[in-house]
């Protein structure tokens, strides 16, 4: 026990006798670490939700990478039309 909770149990020892104040600063201490588990779960969950410098650093690679992908694939299909119209125009 830290000194706070030293004097909070003297306190209730005092006015409502030892089983009593043991039993509510037993509560007491079941809330917060009940509490305390809830924020866990909370800061492990906003972890996994934002991305860290690494993770943003792979992300912006990525991009680009898809990025000069879909060029390639635009560029390769604009010369296919252009052969096609090319073609079917001289076909006449």
């Amino acid at each position: 026990m830290n000194a706070m909770e030293l004097k909070t149990y003297e306190i209730l020892k005092d006015k409502l006798g030892e089983e009593k104040a043991a039993t509510i600063l037993g509560f007491v201490h079941g809330k917060v670490d009940q509490v305390q588990g809830k924020i866990d779960q909370q800061k492990e969950v906003l972890k996994e939700i934002f991305l860290t410098k690494e993770d943003k650093v792979e992300l912006i690679t990525r991009m680009k990478e898809d990025k000069m992908d879909l060029i390639k694939w635009m560029i390769g299909f604009w010369i296919v039309q252009i052969a096609a119209i090319i073609g079917l125009y001289l076909k006449k």
